[in-house]
């Protein structure tokens, strides 16, 4: 890229004197996050969890889009002045850009991280034995691409894993920018990956099915704003308890009838399948909440279509208490 030289970078180090200085390679929106973070984090935030951070600047194929994205645009070669090198990309492209780097003189680089929840440091491979700790450093938070997406940092687990000479920097530098990092010493990449598209992906896909419904039921007078805020109030249920203590509504209670005119309502369509399948999965998480026996499997007889036509609807309807408003 034949971006202009950041001043701020200059080739010089002073990680010595308590400063980590921090370049990211790319331009999307983790990319971004990460830059207005960066850029926001005073230099004198040390702390007893905290490092003092210096932040660079990112590079991008194009100068206009590292500009755009994070304000600061590096020369590729200057990526080897920072003690650590973010590659905040797509998965496609770590490994080509990897090997892109190692091509540099890396003797003063600490750590080379990728932001990837879906690829352990394998695919770093290019850089092994170049001098910088290889690491994997993942934000679970969904960023949108909206402004003021470094919001969505703070606060957020952040898992490291990789080299153990990493661990250090990049702890310091995910307490910095406001997130809870967790060194985990052996991860299994794609269980773990498929857990965070579930709680973040899924549960997106989640309310606009909700959404849809409730559209179809309403005549379109309900929709996205009333999921959502259902699924809000759903997770503030889970801040506070587990989900076994959280959950609540007809499955929780063990209601036959409801559940067997919901599948009603829903039978034939798009919609049907994965309210049994999430259901079913609420049925489990009900069982250690103390759902009794009896209960719990005519529900689940019930959910594997199991029941026929002229089973009675007599259940246990009136078992428990009420669980609140959202029955």
């Amino acid at each position: 890229m034949g971006g202009t030289t950041n001043p701020q970078s200059g080739g010089e180090r002073d990680s010595a004197g308590g400063a980590y200085s921090v370049a990211i390679l790319g331009a999307g929106r983790v990319a971004s996050a990460f830059a207005s973070a960066l850029a926001t984090t005073p230099d004198d935030n040390a702390g007893p969890a905290k490092r003092r951070l210096r932040w660079i600047g990112c590079w991008a194929r194009r100068e206009v889009q590292a500009l755009s994205a994070c304000g600061r645009a590096l020369r590729f070669e200057e990526l080897a002045t920072a003690d650590i090198v973010l590659l905040a990309v797509s998965d496609v492209a770590i490994a080509t850009l990897a090997k892109r780097l190692s091509s540099l003189d890396l003797k003063g680089v600490k750590v080379v991280a990728h932001v990837s929840g879906a690829h352990d440091c394998s695919v770093l491979a290019a850089l092994e034995g170049r001098g910088p700790a290889l690491a994997r450093m993942h934000p679970l938070a969904s960023v949108p691409a909206v402004a003021g997406s470094a919001e969505f940092l703070v606060d957020a687990p952040c898992v490291l894993s990789g080299d153990p000479a990493a661990k250090v920097p990049l702890t310091a530098l995910a307490n910095s920018l406001g997130m809870r990092p967790t060194w985990v010493g052996s991860l299994d990449s794609s269980l773990y990956h498929a857990a965070a598209a579930l709680a973040s992906n899924g549960v997106t896909a989640l309310v606009d099915v909700a959404a849809r419904m409730f559209a179809a039921a309403s005549d379109d007078r309900l929709g996205l704003d009333v999921a959502r805020s259902l699924a809000s109030s759903a997770c503030q249920g889970l801040a506070r308890a587990t989900p076994e203590a959280a959950l609540t509504g007809p499955v929780r209670r063990g209601e036959f009838a409801v559940v067997r005119r919901h599948l009603d309502a829903l039978r034939g369509s798009s919609f049907e399948p994965l309210y049994v399948a999430v259901m079913t999965a609420a049925l489990e998480v009900a069982i250690r909440g103390g759902l009794e026996n009896a209960a719990a499997a005519r529900i689940r007889t019930l959910l594997a279509g199991e029941v026929r036509d002229d089973d009675s609807d007599n259940d246990s309807d009136s078992v428990g208490d009420s669980d609140g408003a959202a029955r």
